[in-house]
């Protein structure tokens, strides 16, 4: 066995008996193997290598032998330390490799990539600290955009470095990939335009009057790294900042502009869209650094700041908030209120037009609702009784209006095909609409769930290429394979989409003279674009105009704004009574986990924790892992996949990154496997709680 393998593996067998000394806990990673000759081109470098110590004129060698007997590091093969070994245990957050940090020393170089690293506590970075992890990470969200608000107080989007897009920009910096120019403006010639234009935005360059076809913005931008390269350091760390990035853990100037280069070269993220109600209630799509929002309500007294302030309240403190300036919305009994009795043999006709005959100003009355022929007063069981029947009679898939989700049959997304199937459908959406804003409104829940992007449709959140995945999983899949395709062409896909309206095949041109465009690896980004628009938007344009248009009569858009989609959902669908023990029961596991199942210290850690989870936290957890918090009346066990098939909760072994990952369509949880149960605890909660209201800073 060689001196790399076997200090391999005893830093593996530390990692699996959990930390053996006294310093704080750390989250494990991999090691990476070594070969012996890249040992000894280690050990002489770190014999050779200085730097000063405590800022001083003072040098000493990295981590050579010091004076007295010395101890083997963890993870290094050769390296040795003083007799007094450090009492801190840390993380490299590019290359993972654990290091123990030199006594005394501000800053210290990784010996596995040659990071230089701040030393926890001794910086005075804003970097954001995770017990003794060295981060550069702000954003742990999935999501690529926070809200900002303007001098002018409306809202607009930004788009950020995801977690995502921070692991990628980690494997790209331990790459240290340099693409040639000529090479990397091919690349960039795949993109539209307006992308292009906006990575410049990003990177702080401003584009020449002078540039004005595509190959000019092509070429600036593959030559940016010399133009940012005369900047100074601190102008790179504030545009790395409004980025969403955190440069404490940058002590380098060269470490700022290969994040620069990065960008330059991958973007962020994904291009997001947004719906823009009109005030004739059409709709358009845009690009969601083109949307903007009013961020205030004057009729109440809210301001852009009152807005952030209850965004970054907890849950319970939020929906408190909310309900509050609801109240101040709501008009009192004695100025009027409304009263609505229903049969319950036309249950959904009578609502129906008891609604119709309200204005937008009536649906914030006070309701009283009355079963015809039932004497009992409605002190609130029966608007409770109300609420759920006739949401649950509107959803019918035997309606027409409405069908399941690509991810389960728990929730629904509208048909494409409504107002065919049905022809009062612009009234039923519309009522739909109103029915959802008035639970709302009321504190009432209703029993069906929606897919997300209906919810993001609701708060004007940024549609991305992923939430396709929530309304047809097998495009989402199949546009994915097309993305990463060396040559799309060879597919013969055309700029059309097909979909069926009552058994007949309908294609449909994404843009004019589709059918006789080839997708290639040049416009594949914007034939991507262009069927997420299709499915998600076009073809349920009218629908959803109505379905908001009733919303927004109850509901004022700018207090949305303090919610995410998942706690959208919460509020209107209620939170979940989770059998945690139904949970564990009817949950499979694959990889690492697969032999000792729940045995394994990191899975019965991972029970332990959700039966401490309070109810919003579980259901938080069960939204991230299967993209509803509704459980199947038969519990668990009925938990179905995109296909309607059985599909049971999997918690499956990943052994890179330190948050969780959730594969919605396949109900499984990639679980890293964690050194202790509190660091299994904060980071399944960071992930869980990632998709924040995200109101950035400006």
């Amino acid at each position: 066995m060689g001196a790399a393998q076997s200090a391999t593996q005893n830093a593996n067998s530390q990692h699996n008996a959990g930390p053996q000394h006294s310093s704080p806990s750390f989250a494990a990673g991999p090691v990476p193997s070594t070969s012996s000759a890249t040992v000894l081109r280690r050990q002489q470098h770190l014999r050779t290598h200085t730097m000063p110590a405590n800022g001083a004129g003072g040098q000493y060698p990295n981590y050579g032998p010091r004076n007295g007997s010395a101890a083997l590091l963890p993870g290094y093969p050769g390296a040795r330390l003083a007799s007094q070994p450090p009492s801190r245990t840390v993380m490299c957050p590019r290359c993972q490799a654990l290091l123990m940090v030199p006594p005394g020393a501000p800053r210290f170089q990784c010996f596995n990539c040659y990071a230089i690293l701040a030393v926890p506590g001794n910086d005075t970075g804003r970097r954001q600290r995770a017990g003794e992890i060295l981060q550069w990470e702000r954003n742990h969200s999935n999501e690529r955009f926070v809200r900002r608000v303007g001098p002018d107080n409306r809202l607009r989007w930004v788009r950020v470095l995801s977690k995502d897009d921070q692991e990628a920009m980690r494997e790209h910096e331990q790459s240290r990939a340099e693409l040639a120019a000529v090479d990397l403006e091919a690349q960039l010639r795949e993109l539209p335009t307006k992308e292009l234009k906006h990575r410049l935005h990003l990177l702080g360059i401003d584009l020449p009057v002078s540039c004005i076809e595509k190959d000019d913005v092509v070429r600036m931008l593959a030559n940016s790294a010399a133009q940012l390269e005369q900047l100074p350091v601190q102008e790179l760390k504030s545009r790395l900042e409004a980025m969403g990035m955190d440069t404490g853990g940058c002590l380098e100037k060269r470490e700022l502009l290969h994040r620069m280069q990065y960008i330059a070269v991958s973007g962020v993220g994904g291009r997001g869209f947004v719906r823009v109600v009109k005030s004739d209630g059409a709709l358009s799509f845009v690009d969601a650094m083109d949307f903007s929002m009013d961020a205030c309500f004057p009729n109440i007294g809210v301001t852009a700041a009152d807005l952030k302030d209850a965004a970054g309240l907890p849950f319970d403190q939020k929906v408190g908030w909310f309900r509050s300036m609801l109240q101040r919305l709501r008009t009192p009994w004695e100025q009027g209120h409304v009263s609505c009795t229903v049969r319950r043999a036309n249950l959904l006709e009578d609502s129906f037009a008891c609604f119709a005959r309200l204005s937008a100003d009536d649906m914030r009355r006070i309701f009283r609702f009355q079963f015809a022929g039932e004497p009992a007063q409605d002190a609130g069981g029966v608007a409770r009784e109300w609420f759920e029947l006739v949401s649950i009679a509107l959803f019918n898939v035997d309606m027409g209006l409405w069908e399941y989700g690509a991810v389960d049959n728990l929730a629904y997304k509208i048909n494409a095909s409504a107002e065919v199937a049905n022809d009062n459908a612009a009234a039923y959406f519309y009522f739909a609409g109103r029915l959802l804003g008035k639970a709302l409104f009321d504190s009432q829940q209703v029993a069906p769930h929606l897919v997300l992007p209906y919810y993001k449709h609701m708060l004007a959140w940024p549609i991305m290429l992923r939430d396709l995945e929530y309304v047809d999983a097998t495009v989402h899949r199949s546009l994915e394979q097309v993305l990463e395709l060396e040559d799309p062409s060879m597919l013969c896909l055309d700029f059309t989409a097909g979909r069926t309206v009552f058994g007949t095949q309908v294609q449909e041109e994404l843009k004019p003279g589709g059918e006789n465009m080839e997708v290639t690896r040049e416009n594949r980004a914007e034939y991507a674009e262009l069927v997420l628009r299709h499915l998600v938007f076009s073809t349920v344009e009218g629908p959803l105009g109505r379905l908001l248009r009733g919303f927004y009569d109850v509901i004022p858009p700018p207090l949305l704004a303090v919610f995410d989609p998942r706690e959208l959902e919460l509020l209107l669908c209620g939170m979940p009574d989770i059998d945690v023990a139904d949970w564990q029961r009817h949950t499979h596991y694959r990889g690492e986990y697969e032999s000792r199942r729940d045995t394994h210290r990191v899975i019965r850690w991972f029970w332990e924790a959700l039966g401490e989870f309070n109810h919003e936290q579980r259901a938080r957890l069960l939204q991230f892992a299967t993209g509803t918090s509704r459980v199947p009346v038969q519990g668990f066990k009925a938990l179905q996949g995109s296909d309607g098939n059985i599909k049971l909760f999997t918690i499956e072994g990943c052994t890179t990154g330190l948050l969780p990952r959730a594969h919605t369509c396949f109900n499984r949880l990639e679980l890293p496997q964690y050194a202790s149960k509190d660091d299994l605890k904060k980071y399944v909660r960071i992930a869980i709680e990632a998709e924040s209201s995200g109101f950035g800073q400006e």
